[in-house]
């Protein structure tokens, strides 16, 4: 009966962990969301979608550069790599940057199970937002 019992709750905990490492796609962690409305604003070419997923400071540096032409350069690259893609394509992991900085991390990007980038965010305002070009 001990052995059952202890088996029931082994098979328990390994399904919550499960559970809690693959985040329901159709309600992503609040700190995956620039990523996600990133890939759809270049997706779709919404130039608004795409300048709100940007932090304040980055927000500033691409204003310089002109935002058309950033997008531009965005959808043509992700065109040519990773053609029809959608968020659902994408792993992304977050990792806090350093300790005692809880509005800084990382997102850790994998592209059909293919390491592909890291990208950094920052909390603004509430919500998280890219920080880097």
């Amino acid at each position: 009966m001990k052995i059952a019992s202890f088996t029931t709750v082994l098979l328990l905990l390994i399904g919550v962990c499960m559970a809690a490492a693959e985040p329901n796609k159709s309600n992503p962690p609040p700190e995956h969301k620039p990523f996600i409305g990133w890939i759809k604003a270049i997706k779709e070419s919404d130039l608004e979608a795409f300048k709100a997923v940007y932090s304040k400071k980055m927000q500033k540096r691409m204003a310089k550069k002109g935002w058309e032409k950033i997008l531009g350069k965005y959808k043509k690259g992700f065109d040519k790599e990773l053609g029809d893609c959608k968020p659902e394509d994408f792993f992304i992991t977050f990792q806090a940057e350093k300790a005692g900085k809880k509005n800084e991390g990382k997102l850790l990007i994998e592209f059909k199970g293919k390491k592909l980038a890291s990208l950094d965010i920052i909390k603004e305002e509430k919500q998280w937002k890219i920080n880097e070009y």
